[in-house]
């Protein structure tokens, strides 16, 4: 996990974002507080901070801070619990889900996202679900075999439309069982 972050960040030019959501267990305040140490020791030569400008930070001050590693990558991280530090982690990225079961839903769901990025003058990076969501009826009624059935009836079409129609205007996006 973190090695392997450490290794692409130093081999790339790359922005990579963390997120920082959840957790399994229930953490209390001391927990917490060791994780985020981690993080800022661990990412330090890479790690940049929101300062005053958060997401309107312009990649060139993001590539141009004298107390980052030359050449390298960078990592923005988000911790996003009631636990996070303003002063060291981005608040989280805005993430919409289409809540469709059709590909052809989902298609149309992600163009209108798409529209709403472009056309949004306070942008700020967002995180389009690119997966389709089941109902009862499809688990129920057997219409899928199950979640990998349905990401392999989209996967291969989002990363065309992403790659072929949105390129320009794209973030994050999130898919399940790559």
């Amino acid at each position: 996990g973190v090695e392997d972050v450490k290794t692409f960040l130093k081999n790339t030019q790359e922005v990579v974002v963390w997120e920082v959501n959840g957790f399994e267990q229930v953490w209390d305040a001391d927990a917490h507080e060791e994780y985020k140490a981690l993080l800022i020791s661990e990412f330090s030569e890479w790690l940049v901070v929101p300062e005053d400008l958060g997401w309107k930070t312009p990649l060139n001050d993001i590539w141009e801070r004298d107390d980052l590693a030359v050449g390298q990558g960078r990592i923005i991280i988000t911790y996003n619990t009631g636990y996070t530090d303003q002063t060291m982690f981005f608040p989280e990225v805005n993430e919409r889900w289409g809540n469709v079961d059709e590909p052809e839903d989902l298609r149309q769901y992600l163009s209108t996202e798409v529209a709403k990025a472009r056309d949004n003058p306070n942008y700020q990076p967002w995180k389009p679900n690119c997966q389709m969501t089941p109902n009862t009826e499809d688990i129920i009624g057997g219409r899928w075999s199950g979640l990998r059935e349905m990401a392999d009836a989209v996967n291969r079409n989002v990363t065309a439309w992403w790659r072929d129609e949105w390129l320009i205007y794209s973030n994050f996006s999130i898919s399940d069982f790559v």
